[in-house]
């Protein structure tokens, strides 16, 4: 599967659970065109990435139980000097004082492997 249709597939799995329009699990597969276990999966990556997904039985929908921007939960920046990621100081100081940041603005990870 293409990033570009997985990634809208998450966009509309967002957008149904902030309008708590997903129905149950089934439903929902049904909605996105997937099986049980491949819907299931997915709302199990996202949770597993820091979306907090629950489930109502009353609204008979899945719903965030705090709400999340889900680029943010996805492309969360991790700034801490401390596991080799540089921070925007030492990012100026490399570049000549431009900040330079990948296509997901990130910051720049060494590898202390190499």
């Amino acid at each position: 599967m293409s990033l570009h249709i997985y990634l809208e597939r998450l966009r509309y799995i967002d957008d149904l659970i902030r309008r708590k329009a997903t129905g149950d699990l089934k439903q929902l597969s049904k909605k996105l065109n997937l099986s049980r276990s491949q819907t299931y999966n997915i709302l199990k990556e996202m949770k597993s990435e820091g979306c907090l997904i629950k489930y109502s039985k009353r609204d008979n929908s899945y719903y965030y139980s705090e709400m999340n921007n889900l680029y943010e939960v996805l492309f969360k920046q991790q700034r801490d000097v401390s596991n080799n990621i540089l921070s925007d100081e030492e990012m100026r100081r490399i570049t000549g004082g431009e900040l330079f940041f990948n296509f997901f603005q990130s910051p720049i990870i060494l590898d202390s492997s190499i």
